[in-house]
């Protein structure tokens, strides 16, 4: 049995926004592929990640208040990390 804990499910959460923040920005490009996620960088606080995660979404032009997400697991130790992300950047529950 494999368990993820609280900051997988965080930081997973993270790099999920990323990758979609990213190819949203990209689509604007004509390109037709959409964007890339490219590296990422390493946060030494998780307040830096969770303003960079915000700060991309609203960037790509998407609105935080549009975006409609489900987290199964909420309530286990990988979920609930995701749940934590999702609430600071400001999603509502």
């Amino acid at each position: 049995m494999a368990s993820f804990g609280f900051h997988a499910g965080f930081v997973g959460a993270a790099i999920g926004l990323l990758a979609f923040a990213a190819r949203k920005e990209g689509e604007g490009e004509g390109s037709g592929e959409g964007g890339k996620l490219g590296g990422l960088n390493v946060y030494n606080l998780d307040e830096e990640l969770v303003t960079d995660v915000r700060h991309k979404l609203l960037e790509s032009g998407k609105k935080l208040e549009d975006l409609k997400l489900l987290v199964l697991g909420a309530l286990g130790g990988c979920g609930s990390g995701a749940l934590e992300l999702l609430l600071k950047i400001g999603l509502a529950e």
